[in-house]
């Protein structure tokens, strides 16, 4: 196991210093790709789209294999209120992970970083073209991050007895997670979540507060206390989990409606 470091340790003249270290066993055709190298890249392609950088947050392993990095960007298209559009990226030279950039936002009041899917790309192999790699996943990044406004409506629209609350917290601390950090802040996730729906100062939400975006973002709030490392993929799931919850409510819906029941 490696020990991650907190956001905001490195800066990228920093990065750019972190050498790329040979994979022992790793054969001929794997081919690592210098963090230094990777982030010159994106924001190369961020500059070239015009899309302008509001924050970024980068973060090495303890053995400076992988790195992780968070962008808070304006691009050309508005953000749904009281958000702002991000992109998060993981990458390990230590064969731990293919590079992946995660599509999403940051809540303006709470600042919790919200992850609406991944765009994975090709294991790091001979032939690698990393400015091209690059290149194609912000193409689809834009694509998957303009309906963003109708995903977080959408998650407004999906309301959650206190009973479901309850279900959905253990389940996103135990399915497909498996994050022994999560179970030890399961009190924490519920204090967030009342928080969230009973002061209407602290975040002017649906006026139904009790609904999956809601929790969605108490989640966030409680997984920033994690290593940045996994808090990408951790909130991924997450989204996952009330989407699947919401469809299926929906369905349920919809036959009972038809049944006539």
């Amino acid at each position: 196991m490696f020990t991650p470091q907190p956001w905001n340790t490195y800066t990228v003249d920093s990065i750019r210093k972190v050498k790329l270290k040979p994979i022992e066993n790793a054969g001929g055709y794997w081919q690592g790709v210098p963090h230094g190298e990777l982030i010159d890249a994106v924001r190369k392609e961020f500059k070239q789209r015009k899309w302008k950088i509001v924050d970024t947050r980068y973060t090495l392993s303890e053995d400076y294999a992988d790195i992780g990095a968070s962008f808070t960007l304006n691009l050309e298209i508005d953000p749904p209120k009281g958000q702002l559009f991000s992109i998060g990226m993981l990458s390990s030279n230590a064969r731990r992970r293919a590079l992946t950039f995660f599509n999403g936002t940051v809540d303006e009041k709470t600042k919790a970083g919200v992850v609406f899917g991944q765009l994975e790309c090709k294991k790091h192999t001979s032939g690698f073209d990393v400015q091209k790699e690059v290149e194609s996943i912000l193409d689809s990044y834009l694509v998957n991050t303009v309906d963003a406004r109708d995903r977080i409506d959408w998650m407004k629209k999906i309301k959650l007895p206190l009973s479901v609350v309850d279900h959905l917290m253990m389940d996103a601390c135990r399915g497909g997670i498996r994050e022994k950090f999560l179970w030890s802040k399961l009190g924490l996730f519920n204090q967030e979540w009342k928080r969230l729906t009973k002061n209407s100062n602290v975040y002017p939400i649906h006026k139904d507060k009790h609904n999956a975006w809601t929790l969605l973002l108490a989640a966030g709030i409680v997984v920033k206390q994690m290593s940045p490392l996994k808090q990408m993929d951790i909130m991924r799931n997450i989204y996952d989990l009330l989407m699947k919850f919401g469809e299926n409510l929906v369905k349920t819906r919809e036959m009972l409606k038809n049944t006539g029941r």
